[in-house]
C-alpha cells in the first residue's frame, strides 16, 4: 500500500468513526471504555494520527455495529448498516 493510499485509508476510516459515533451517541471516553482501548488512542484514531490493529478495528465495529470493511472505507451504503451493537445498547 502507498503511503497515498495508506493516508485515504486513514482519513475514511476517522470519518467514518466520528459519524458512527455520533449516531451512536457516544464519546471518545465511551468508546474507550466499550472497546477496552485508551482515550488517547481513540483519539489518534479520530485526527487520522495513528490506523488501530485488527483486533482493535474488529472491537470498534462491533461496539459501532458496523462491517470493518465500512470503516475501512468499504463502498457498503451507510444505508445498509442496520444491525446494532449489544455493547453500545448496553451503554444506553
Amino acid at each position: 500500500m502507498s503511503d497515498q493510499d495508506e493516508n485515504n485509508t486513514s482519513g475514511n476510516f476517522s470519518l467514518r468513526l466520528l459519524e458512527m459515533m455520533k449516531r451512536r451517541g457516544l464519546t471518545q471516553k465511551d468508546l474507550a471504555i466499550l472497546t477496552n482501548l485508551s482515550q488517547g488512542a481513540v483519539s489518534k484514531y479520530l485526527r487520522g494520527l495513528a490506523f488501530p490493529k485488527s483486533l482493535e478495528l474488529y472491537k470498534i465495529s462491533k461496539v459501532l455495529g458496523v462491517p470493518m470493511e465500512w470503516l475501512m472505507g468499504g463502498d457498503e451504503p451507510i444505508c445498509c448498516l442496520l444491525y446494532t451493537s449489544d455493547a453500545a445498547d448496553d451503554k444506553a
